[in-house]
């Protein structure tokens, strides 16, 4: 464990409550590639801040690295997924727009032919 990180780990220990230490933490273990403890900080952090989609996304990448460095063995966290789910249904619509499916557009068929006039 690096100073660093143990630095962090004195901070989340100091302050419980505060989502950015377990969330800098959990970033911390992820760039060691400590992906069990990255996880627990990033599911700390989310239960102090649920709605906070920047969690969800680093708690996602972990996980699916977590997985990907087992050799195809899923993660022991399965479940974060009903959790993800009700996040997802209570959480503001500006957060999620961005990421909904949109509707294909289909270009209007004009009756007449376009006529563009150049002066």
């Amino acid at each position: 464990m690096t100073h660093t990180m143990r630095m962090f780990e004195a901070a989340a220990a100091a302050t419980p409550t505060d989502a950015e230490v377990h969330m800098a933490l959990g970033v911390l273990h992820h760039l060691g590639r400590h992906y069990d403890a990255a996880v627990a900080c990033f599911q700390r952090a989310l239960e102090l801040r649920p709605s906070d989609y920047s969690l969800w996304n680093k708690l996602g990448a972990t996980l699916a690295n977590f997985a990907h460095s087992r050799c195809g063995q899923g993660p022991s966290h399965v479940s974060t997924a009903p959790r993800v789910r009700a996040a997802l249904q209570t959480a503001q619509p500006a957060i999620l727009t961005p990421f909904l499916p949109r509707p294909p557009v289909h270009a209007a068929m004009p009756s007449e032919p376009t006529r563009r006039h150049w002066s």
